[in-house]
């Protein structure tokens, strides 16, 4: 199986900026050594800059493949599927505390409409258990929409009792086409910027 390889002129190219400046950060020590202290305390807060940038700027485009998902703990996927909830328009999206949340692992608005999500991050299929912690914690949150969202999937009987209380099951295949969907749309994003 031949290894991938990466494109390693492209992490030279972003670092080019950061050896630039630091040449010029030395040319102007060498001027004026009575103020290094400001010009440390310069470079410091420019080279954090920089850094902080190139993090987010990762962070934004990653949408992760659903292997990793699947080796995510629990708090992670409820981090994930903020931020998947965000990249997919909705707004004021919240992940609440980590007990007493009535069953409610994250909150969001699409529409002027209060979503709430339970987050099961599993390896077998759910029952009906999440289905009645997001129905009685969308009661509790007043919400409009109740959802599980999953990497696995549903039982029949939760696929029942989602059906008469009118909660959304998101499983693994819904997932995947969420994934599928945002992946496209940032490559078109990067291609638009060229």
């Amino acid at each position: 199986m031949a290894k991938k390889r990466r494109n390693r002129s492209r992490d030279y190219i972003e670092d080019v900026p950061i050896g630039a400046l630091l040449i010029l950060l030395f040319a102007a020590w060498s001027y004026i050594k009575e103020f290094w202290y400001i010009f440390l305390i310069i470079a410091v807060a420019v080279i954090a800059v920089v850094i902080l940038i190139k993090v987010k700027k990762k962070k934004r485009k990653k949408v992760f493949a659903i292997d990793e998902i699947d080796a995510m703990d629990g708090i992670d996927f409820e981090d994930y599927t903020a931020g998947l909830l965000r990249r997919m328009g909705y707004r004021n999206v919240r992940v609440t505390q980590a007990s007493g949340d009535f069953g409610v692992d994250v909150t969001a608005k699409l529409n002027d409409e209060l979503w709430v999500f339970q987050c099961k991050r599993y390896t077998g299929n759910l029952g009906v258990k999440s289905v009645q912690e997001v129905f009685a914690g969308a009661a509790k949150y007043r919400a409009d929409k109740a959802v599980v969202i999953t990497n696995s999937y549903f039982t029949e009987a939760a696929k029942e009792l989602a059906d008469d209380t009118n909660v959304m099951l998101w499983d693994r295949d819904y997932l995947c086409r969420t994934i599928k969907t945002l992946n496209k749309t940032v490559k078109a994003q990067n291609i638009l910027k060229k």
